[in-house]
């Protein structure tokens, strides 16, 4: 396979994820606006020979050159850009465009409502593109995110946190009214004794309820029949039980986000539940 050039903007894990999946890149150019997150990303990049961390604006990337990158893509463009925000989403992926080399390729993603996403597209591709791929990725997304949460707290916790995220999700509770509960401690503790789960089940009831929504985690993510371990010890749940709760509730809003049985329209009548969506992109007159 021939050489390949990327650049995408964010410093995330989205670098070795490429990386592996296309190992005959040989130059990875990232782009962050946000100094600190690129501090974070050279301790984690830094080393990788094909990766260089770039402090920019997507929509103003003047440091890089022209028709210098094979793959260009951004993960969250379609999220952060909609509404009034869309004349930026038409400069970044205008500016991706001068970075793509010929014949090279954009991609783009986001949670974003079909009807959202039609308009963009139409708008995006005003600047001389066009969309040859489109897939939802949200089922997907949701699969990873159950097994993510197995894989965190094993067998005996998703017994016990299903039926905590339950009833949140039945009143739409957020994460701080759970934490309110817990004593200063961390969740992943809690699931380790069945009866303060059990107790705070019942104080989570005894809350009012914020929406009429229904939906179930518990059917969305169910212990699996053979018996499986946490990924931590009882001692890393002690020191890093606050980050590894963050995990848990990352995977729980995606879980909650693609199951929510929700039907709610705009004055239109368009549906605004958001789907992960993918797009790529090519010159019109490469297509």
């Amino acid at each position: 396979m021939s050489p390949m050039r990327c650049c995408r903007c964010g410093p995330g894990g989205g670098i070795l994820a490429l990386l592996e999946m296309v190992p005959s890149t040989e130059v990875f150019t990232a782009v962050e606006l946000v100094e600190g997150s690129l501090e974070v990303a050279r301790e984690r990049f830094g080393h990788l020979p094909a990766v260089d961390l770039v402090q920019g604006d997507i929509t103003d990337m003047n440091t890089l050159p022209d028709g210098g990158y094979d793959i260009v893509f951004d993960e969250v463009i379609l999220s952060h850009f909609r509404g009034k925000h869309m004349p930026l989403a038409v400069k970044g992926t205008a500016e991706l465009q001068r970075v793509m080399a010929p014949n090279g390729v954009m991609v783009l993603s986001g949670w974003v409502p079909q009807w959202e996403l039609n308009t963009m597209v139409e708008a995006i591709t005003s600047t001389g593109m066009t969309e040859v791929i489109r897939e939802d990725l949200s089922a997907s997304v949701g699969e990873g995110c159950k097994a993510s949460c197995v894989h965190i707290v094993g067998s005996a916790g998703i017994r016990r946190l299903v039926p905590i995220a339950d009833v949140m999700l039945e009143k739409d509770l957020d994460i701080e009214q759970l934490n309110g509960l817990l004593d200063g401690t961390s969740l992943v503790r809690a699931l380790q004794d069945s009866d303060r789960c059990d107790s705070i089940v019942q104080q989570l009831k005894l809350m009012e309820k914020n929406t009429d929504d229904e939906t179930n985690f518990g059917t969305a993510v169910e212990a699996p029949t053979e018996e499986r371990k946490p990924a931590y010890t009882n001692e890393e749940f002690e020191r890093y039980g606050k980050a590894i709760d963050c995990a848990i509730w990352d995977n729980f809003e995606q879980i909650k986000r693609v199951n929510k049985c929700d039907n709610k329209t705009d004055s239109k009548g368009r549906l605004k539940k958001k789907r992960l969506w993918v797009i790529v992109l090519k010159r019109a007159n490469e297509a």
